[in-house]
């Protein structure tokens, strides 16, 4: 069932008859009989002549008939059924013809009528008026049935139908002025009874009762065609008692007639008025439900994506212990031969390295996953792009194997841009380790940079970008390309065509969320068997000359002298750091938690610096500590630790410096001493 199909159930066009309706439409059938049979002996007697009465009363049968009639278009918008809209018409067309009648009728307004009448003028105005009347309703009822055709364009036969009545209307009025005295006459004075004598008032009466024959013989039953016949009866009493039973103007009968006329008129349009209150209550039920399952479905959809990060992180960990594994095998293998043979330098530092090499590839993924959860501090300096892939050229090149050679594009003049430049690594390899898999027989990889300004011209090309000089950054390889589907979720977190286990699918999102996060963007162009190329535009930084990429040596010569206080928790890491730091020339102390630090401190222990993990048991972290350290020695500066990152941390107002987890030992040196020369706090 369609739309349209189950609207129309709800409509009185439609909706069958109950038999209390039914029997409502009987009653009020019954009484307007009786009232007839009442009045009828009565009809001739003269009453006084009112002139304020018919203005007054149609008037009010104008604006019935006019919202019956708009009423009833509106359910033909809406069910686009022939046969609506010629009942519509009917009653839009007696709505129409009530104005010129009451208008050009004798002594309502003017003694001979206004618009130029005659003594017949409205007499034919009211002739055809309830001629049309009964004919539209008899074609509403030959037309009604179930099936019927609909409308295919319901606004221009809409359209069309309150143009025909206008003109109808128009065309009435103009022959009953212009050509008054070439019509037959039909009234003399206030008498019906020429009217009578050459049939026309019966001609009314048979077909108002041909109408209600064919409405009944139908037999459909809904309830507009059961309000319809009550109409009907109605309006047959209004004819019988005003042009046959009655015989002239201002009499009972007259007066009576109108009445009925009246009653009729309000029926339909009651009814109409109460659907449409039935179709508000209807319509406020069903926001209330539709809130409520608003509701439930927002409900549904959390439960249904707290089940899809459940998944999600299912297949995650399936993938990240993998490489895990493989990192923890290599650092304990390279770890555990060094022990065994520790007298063979060369061989030590080559195991050592290794053992590194797996480390910082730990590292890379613990930062893949902070990135995509947005928990990854980031380190914005100026970097030169062609520096950073020229460097890593030799890496890719590795991981690639030799059935894929690289071909660098690199625009000498290209500007230098503000990034991480361990972000920038992260995603350059990501996009390579995608681009091998998408190459298993082999191919090129192509690395290009280019400068680009996004002024006016170019904003419409590059909607996601803010007016600006950037840097485009593009790998491109000669793979297996995407399809659309392919195309449109390539950047979701998880997302992955690789099979479960061979891939995480956060590394193109953590290549999204790298580039939003540098204030830049990226793109991704690909067609089956066409290759893919992905776009890193990232903002220049113009104002400097470029310089080198990647890491910075360690100034070792200053740090001679300088006197460190280690707060970690972790016994492997304070070792570690302690070693490390004194191998570069730093005077080490060390605690193990806040509560340590700030009692040794409060002994006279003297140092220039803390650095503190800002995750300690204890009750108070490394962001407190480093708080109670400057109210007790103001001169004390301050660089904190941790895996998680600064956006993660409440770190308050004129937070420290900050060194992200996972850290080398000359890396580590290098923030003490920009810890030392920034200005105090």
């Amino acid at each position: 069932m369609t739309g349209i199909d189950r609207l129309s159930d709800s409509l009185l066009a439609n909706a069958p008859a109950t038999r209390p309706m039914r029997t409502a439409a009987g009653a009020t059938v019954v009484v307007a009989i009786l009232f007839f049979l009442a009045l009828a002996p009565f009809a001739r007697i003269r009453l006084p002549e009112l002139p304020a009465f018919l203005p007054a009363y149609e008037a009010a049968l104008a604006l019935c008939d006019l919202l019956t009639g708009v009423l009833l278009l509106a359910q033909f918008a809406r069910l686009r059924t022939w046969s609506l809209l010629l009942l519509a018409s009917a009653y839009l067309f007696s709505g129409l013809m009530i104005p010129p009648h009451v208008l050009t009728f004798p002594g309502a307004f003017s003694a001979g009528g206004l618009l130029g009448a005659g003594p017949q003028t409205a007499a034919w105005i009211y002739l055809v008026w309830h001629f049309v009347f009964p004919l539209l309703v008899i074609g509403y009822a030959v037309l009604a049935r179930p099936g019927e055709p609909r409308a295919s364009r319901p606004g221009l036969a809409l359209a069309l139908a309150v143009l025909a009545c206008c003109a109808l209307t128009v065309l009435t009025v103009a022959v009953a002025t212009g050509l008054q005295d070439r019509l037959p006459v039909v009234i003399q004075g206030q008498s019906y009874a020429r009217v009578i004598s050459l049939g026309v008032s019966p001609a009314i009466v048979v077909l108002t009762l041909a109408a209600l024959v064919v409405i009944a013989l139908r037999g459909r039953g809904s309830v507009l065609d059961i309000w319809i016949m009550v109409v009907l009866w109605v309006w047959l009493c209004d004819a019988v008692l005003s042009a046959l039973v009655g015989a002239n103007r201002y009499d009972l009968g007259w007066y009576a007639g109108r009445a009925f006329g009246l009653a009729g008129s309000a029926l339909l349009l009651g009814g109409l008025l109460v659907e449409l209150n039935a179709l508000y209550d209807k319509l406020a039920a069903a926001l209330v439900e539709a809130e409520a399952r608003n509701h439930e479905l927002e409900r549904s959809r959390e439960e249904l994506a707290r089940a899809q990060r459940l998944e999600a992180v299912g297949q995650l960990t399936g993938g990240v212990a993998h490489d895990f594994n493989n990192l923890l095998t290599a650092v304990m293998g390279a770890l555990e031969l060094i022990s065994r043979r520790p007298g063979e330098p060369e061989r030590v530092l080559r195991l050592a390295a290794s053992a590194t090499r797996a480390a910082e590839r730990g590292a890379q993924l613990v930062r893949q996953l902070l990135s995509f959860a947005r928990r990854q501090s980031l380190n914005p300096e100026m970097l030169d792009p062609n520096a950073v892939l020229a460097e890593l050229r030799e890496l890719i090149a590795r991981t690639l194997g030799e059935a894929v050679p690289i071909e660098l594009d690199l625009d000498p003049d290209t500007r230098p841009i503000r990034a991480d430049a361990a972000e920038l690594q992260a995603a350059l390899l990501n996009l390579a380790n995608n681009a091998r898999d998408a190459m298993p027989g082999g191919g090129v990889l192509r690395l290009a940079t280019r400068n680009l300004d996004v002024g006016c011209a170019e904003a419409a090309l590059f909607p996601e970008l803010e007016p600006g000089a950037y840097v485009a950054v593009a790998v491109a390889d000669t793979g297996e390309g995407m399809d659309r589907a392919t195309l449109a979720r390539a950047f979701e977190p998880f997302f992955t065509t690789k099979p479960v286990g061979k891939g995480t699918g956060l590394g193109l999102s953590q290549v999204y969320g790298f580039a939003k996060s540098a204030g830049g963007h990226v793109t991704l162009l690909s067609e089956p068997g066409a290759g893919a190329t992905i776009t890193l535009y990232l903002p220049a930084d113009a104002g400097h000359a470029a310089v080198a990429a990647a890491t910075r040596p360690a100034p070792r010569r200053r740090a001679a002298g300088v006197r460190i206080l280690v707060v970690e928790d972790d016994l492997d890491v304070l070792q570690s750091t302690r070693e490390g730091l004194s191998e570069l020339g730093f005077s080490v102390a060390s605690a193990v938690n806040a509560a340590e630090a700030l009692a040794r401190l409060s002994d006279g222990l003297e140092v220039d610096l803390l650095f503190a993990d800002i995750a300690m048991p204890g009750g108070v972290s490394g962001v407190e500590l480093a708080r109670q350290v400057r109210r007790l020695r103001p001169d004390v500066k301050v660089l904190l630790t941790s895996g998680y990152s600064q956006s993660g941390l409440d770190l308050g107002e004129d937070a420290p410096l900050l060194l992200a987890k996972p850290y080398q030992h000359d890396e580590l040196a290098r923030r003490i001493l920009e810890a030392l020369e920034a200005a105090p706090a």
